[in-house]
Order: structure tokens, then C-alpha cells, then sequence
């Protein structure tokens, strides 16, 4: 269940957050545990702190997250998907519904045009793409056809959002690696910066 806390009362914690946060050894994310060495830690901590070291900004993100995120956990949930998935959405777009990117990707999920049309979200002269709940259904088939192809894995599962199904199989055997749950210097950026945005966001919204 979500941690319903009001932002004023999060900015109580926002203001220190920058000081007191530590990466830790370990997480476990969609059931997975990852192991984090010190290269991978300073890399997340990186990004993580871009995320909140300005109260304003942390406090808008917060804020921008809070409209979607229910509506986002519901659907993932009514797919019987984990609900980590829910911070991609956080990585590509701060679950902004009207986010457009410099390559055209729109929506919380940053679909791009093609791959929206092949989900159903692009039609005659209809473009679903900036509905939390049309573009959300469609990332949910997304991600289960990875899934079936990936073994089960989240982690996979959440780079493929980004390299697609293929480019993630390619980075793996490039990087030969079977599985992607030891953090270091190496690891993708994309799987980094997803770290960073879990935790500035699972605190509030786990």
C-alpha cells in the first residue's frame, strides 16, 4: 500500500535528504536482490542527488508523480505485474502525461510513434499516448511479452524499456552477463538512473 503522505509533511524529510542519504549494499527491487559494489553506489548516488538536492525541484517531482502514480500501480497491479515497474514511467517522464522528448517519445512512458501504433495507442487521427491509463494498459502487454522472452527477470524486463527486446539481449552478451543484478562500473546507465529514481520515490510510494 502507497504511503499517503501529504508533501508538506514530505518536505520535512526533503530538506536533509541530500546529507543523509547513503547507498546501500544491497536492494531488493520487483523481488530481485541487487548487489551494489562502491563504483555502482557513487554512480546511483550521482544521479540520486540531482533528484533531490534542491528542495523546489524535489518537491515539484513529488508533487508531478503524486497525480499518476495510484492509477499507474492499479493497472500493473490488474496485470498481476510487480508495481516496481512503476518508477520507469518516473525515469522517462517524472510520470508527466504531457512529456514529449527531442525524438518525439510522448506520455509518462515515452512511447515512441511506431511502437505505439503497433500497442493500439496511435489510430486514424488518435494519439493515446498522453493517457496515464490507455498508454499504462499498453505498457503492461509490453512489458509481459518481455517478460516472456527475458525469464522472468524485472531487471531485463526494465532495460528492454529502453534498448528494446533485442538491444537488451545484444548489451548482455556484449557484456557477458547472464544477469544483470551486480551494480558496478559497467552496468547500463539506464538501470542506474532507474536505481536513483526508486529510491528518491519508494520512501513515499512503496
Amino acid at each position: 500500500m502507497f504511503k499517503l503522505l501529504p508533501l508538506i509533511v514530505c518536505s520535512i524529510f526533503i530538506s536533509n535528504i541530500s546529507t543523509a542519504t547513503t547507498i546501500p549494499d544491497s536492494l531488493m527491487v520487483a523481488n530481485q536482490l541487487i548487489v551494489i559494489d562502491d563504483d555502482g553506489k557513487k554512480r546511483i548516488l550521482q544521479k540520486y542527488l540531482s533528484l533531490t538536492k534542491s528542495t523546489k525541484f524535489y518537491h515539484e517531482y513529488l508533487s508531478q508523480i503524486n497525480q499518476s502514480i495510484f492509477n499507474i500501480n492499479g493497472i500493473l497491479s490488474k496485470y498481476k505485474l510487480h508495481t516496481d515497474l512503476k518508477y520507469v514511467a518516473a525515469l522517462e517522464s517524472h510520470m508527466n502525461p504531457n512529456a514529449v522528448s527531442r525524438s518525439g517519445a510522448k506520455g509518462v512512458w515515452q512511447f515512441k510513434h511506431d511502437t505505439a501504433k503497433e500497442l493500439g495507442l496511435i489510430y486514424e487521427n488518435s494519439d493515446k499516448r498522453g493517457c496515464v491509463t490507455a498508454s499504462t494498459h499498453a505498457v503492461a502487454q509490453y512489458f509481459m511479452h518481455h517478460l516472456n522472452y527475458l525469464e522472468d527477470d524485472y531487471l531485463k524486463v526494465i532495460l528492454a524499456h529502453h534498448l528494446g527486446l533485442q538491444g537488451t539481449i545484444n548489451y548482455m552478451k556484449s557484456q557477458r552477463v547472464e544477469k544483470l543484478n551486480k551494480i558496478n562500473k559497467n552496468t547500463h546507465t539506464y538501470l542506474i538512473h532507474y536505481l536513483a529514481h526508486y529510491m528518491a520515490l519508494n520512501k513515499y510510494f512503496d
